[in-house]
């Protein structure tokens, strides 16, 4: 019985009120208010118990779960300033307001450092995640319960510092959880004493990825602020910055610096002023030259000048590759530099000239911030979703958006108006010429009112690539050259973790050979919506007007899911989800917009799985606008001036960060995208490789309702199969 268990060791104390083992005394109420009181359930199985730690963003339980029967630790998201709790109750209370926009986002945040987490569960140096759910009007992290120390607390216990050898044995297990996560495209952000654990076994464990990013590589990002003294880079102290492995190495350096000297490193601003921080050397510590070297050049003050991968750090330490000090490499790069400038001076006194050939002599194409507009009024229509749990945080983006598009173009009204999803289609069809909204979104609906599209080459052409996936080759994807889209989805595979373990399988990061999908009488499941995903991975291919015809290997992969299909034994009207939940589902194809879905069915127990035919993927484009020919030029123009607004980094967040829908298309904004759901980390760098349907999409959906009707959803051998591809083919030519 649980009340005869102690709330803090989880041990047996009988109807003892002092626990005989630890000494907690039973109903002792927790140090803050706010906290749980031991004995609460969470999830129905968590049973809570005493606090560990707390600060301002959260509290960490020992708490156990009922149902492995084991101590586990639950990290639950509560910040100061922004929520509160009424004393021995559960659920939180958030204020309103700006705070309560900030909650969202933190906990969003909070959420998807769970996601980071449960990325590396194999690996030794990383705290594992059991699960993450939400509850109490707030989210909790499932951990495993750690017994042992910090680094931080265990230095003091040591002398306040390490021996040499002892301190690059803990770092060696550092490096090799961060070679990991850089591996994945994530910066720490964090790395410190505090934020390193040393267990009771001496293994050494990486915690708290809260502060966890993707790499911005190249490209300036707007991140939030994460400072510890003596351990942050020079660029953590920037909200505009460029961060990468190199800023981790940074902290990585430091808290070995402050390990083998016991002394606090000196915060990197104040040493951008004076630079007074000694090599460990000059401190009197017996440390060969190279790990000197080494230390100072992870902590120096320019990134470029750090190691910018922690393997050659780790190599450096342990392999005593050579390397210089810090001010040694910046001479010497300095002196390259110099050598190369008189050459590049001739060079672009010679491109210069080049340049202004260039442009006085092709005129280039006009793009929107080269049209004025007139004042006048365009009319929006808006599809709305039908439940009023997705369709009312529509409505409030759209209105910010819409607002914030007036205070930038006074001179434009829009009158928008929000129509439900289920009449939409029906309004659209039926709206006469003269009634005809200026723009309106056709997802799903690419086949209405084609005729009576204006051309959007004034914007296509006002787009940088650099700027937005997929528009530099937006014209392939719609030769008519009238549609625009804001976003997209890319198919994928969910894995269910559990049935593969019952299998005695493994599921794979990523599968190409997908013959292989269907192996060991793998049971697979695609829903209706995503067959054209399906059949486009496969290489269905659209002519010139459209018509589909079956790639090669279609046929075998059709028949291949529909004998997966048969297997199942599933009735018609069982959803994937439900036969993933009951293990009876190893695989799911669906696109990236049911990521929470599939969190929710199997929280902890998924993996996503990259599915592609050689180097191909597959998806879909999402939020598809386009701008009617019968409103005048000034209209139209308008009206893509509005859709260029709908493509900024404002809106973008609102669509597709603020709400789980698709993914955007707006670069800066699909990379915080990937880190709110790290899981997709894999679209990173093959956005390029993504097969689109475009303007087609309409004759493959024909395509796709005909083949879910008439193969997957019939009793039907597989010599029918391959007849009714060849008649499809032969009736599309």
């Amino acid at each position: 019985m649980i009340s005869e268990v102690c709330l803090n060791c989880f041990r047996e104390k009988g109807s003892f009120e002092v626990c005989p083992h630890c000494g907690w005394v039973e109903g002792t109420l927790p140090e803050q208010a706010y906290h749980l009181h031991p004995g609460v359930t969470l999830s129905g199985r968590y049973i809570i118990g005493t606090v560990t730690g707390f600060g301002g963003f959260g509290t960490i339980y020992k708490a156990w779960d009922s149902q492995l029967g084991t101590i586990v630790a639950i990290k639950e998201f509560y910040p100061a300033g922004l929520v509160s709790r009424v004393p021995g109750t559960k659920e939180i209370v958030v204020f309103s307001g700006e705070r309560k926009d900030n909650y969202i986002q933190s906990k969003k945040r909070f959420l998807s450092e769970a996601r980071n987490l449960a990325m590396f569960n194999k690996n030794p140096n990383i705290v594992n995640v059991f699960n993450f759910f939400e509850e109490n009007n707030t989210a909790y992290i499932v951990m495993e319960y750690l017994d042992g120390v910090s680094l931080r607390d265990y230095l003091p216990r040591h002398g306040d510092k390490l021996p040499v050898e002892e301190s690059l044995e803990i770092v060696h297990h550092v490096m090799d959880a961060l070679i990991d996560i850089h591996s994945k495209g994530i910066v720490h952000r964090d790395i410190h004493p505090g934020n390193i654990f040393i267990t009771a076994d001496d293994s050494v464990k990486l915690l708290d990825f809260g502060a966890a990013r993707l790499s911005t590589g190249d490209d300036e990002a707007t991140l939030t602020v994460v400072v510890t003294q003596g351990y942050a880079s020079t660029e953590q102290y920037r909200s505009k910055s460029k961060q990468g492995p190199y800023t981790d190495i940074y902290g990585l350096g430091a808290t070995l610096y402050r390990m083998i000297t016991g002394i606090l490193p000196e915060e990197a601003v104040d040493r951008q002023v004076k630079d007074n921080l000694k090599r460990p050397s000059e401190l009197g510590i017996e440390i060969g030259e190279n790990l000197d070297r080494a230390i100072m050049k992870a902590m120096a003050l320019k990134a470029e000048i750090r190691f910018q991968k922690v393997s050659e750090f780790k190599d450096a330490v342990f392999n005593n590759s050579k390397i210089d000090y810090p001010e040694i490499e910046f001479v010497k790069r300095r002196k390259r530099r110099v050598i190369l400038v008189s050459g590049i001076i001739s060079a672009l006194a010679a491109l210069i000239i080049i340049i202004g050939w260039y442009y006085t002599t092709y005129s280039q194409p006009a793009t929107l911030p080269d049209v004025t507009v007139e004042a006048d009024t365009i009319v929006v229509w808006i599809p709305i979703d039908d439940k009023s749990a997705v369709g009312e945080p529509q409505i409030a983006a759209w209105q910010r958006i819409v607002e914030g598009f007036y205070n930038d173009n006074e001179q434009i009204e829009v009158d928008y108006k929000m129509i439900l999803a289920s009449e939409y289609a029906e309004k659209l069809e039926t709206v006469s010429s003269a009634d005809e909204p200026t723009m309106y979104c056709i997802d799903g609906l690419e086949d209405l009112r084609p005729g009576s599209r204006a051309s959007l080459e004034l914007l296509y052409n006002s787009l940088n690539p650099n700027d937005f996936l997929f528009v530099e080759n937006i014209n392939t994807f719609f030769p008519s050259g009238n549609i625009m889209p804001l976003g997209f989805k890319a198919y994928t595979l969910y894995g269910n973790n559990e049935a593969a373990r019952l299998k005695g399988i493994a599921i794979p990061e990523t599968i190409t050979d997908l013959d292989g999908l269907f192996g060991d009488g793998n049971s697979v499941r695609v829903e209706r919506k995503d067959v054209p995903g399906f059949l486009l991975l496969y290489g269905a291919e659209a002519d010139e007007s459209g018509a589909y015809s079956a790639g090669e290997g279609l046929a075998d992969g059709l028949i291949a899911l529909k004998r997966s299909y048969e297997a199942q034994n599933a009735k018609p009207d069982e959803l994937p989800l439900d036969l993933m939940s009951e293990d009876r589902l190893l695989y799911l194809f669906a696109d990236t917009s049911d990521i929470r879905n599939v969190q929710n069915a199997l929280p902890g127990y998924y993996s996503v799985v990259s599915i592609q035919n050689g180097e191909s993927l597959a998806g879909v484009f999402s939020d598809m606008w386009v701008v009617s020919a019968t409103a005048t030029e000034n209209q139209q123009n308008a009206a893509m001036k509005f859709i260029a607004y709908l493509l900024n980094d404002r809106s973008q967040d609102e669509f597709y960060l603020q709400q789980d829908s698709s993914a955007p298309i707006n670069k800066a904004i699909f990379q915080e995208f990937i880190h709110l759901n790290p899981d997709f980390e894999y679209l990173s760098d093959k956005t390029g490789n993504i097969k689109f349907a475009g303007e087609f999409m309409p004759q493959l959906r024909v395509f796709g309702d005909d083949v879910y009707g008439k193969i997957l959803n019939q009793e039907i051998n597989d010599e029918q199969i391959r007849a009714f591809l060849e008649d499809y083919g032969e009736a599309a030519a």
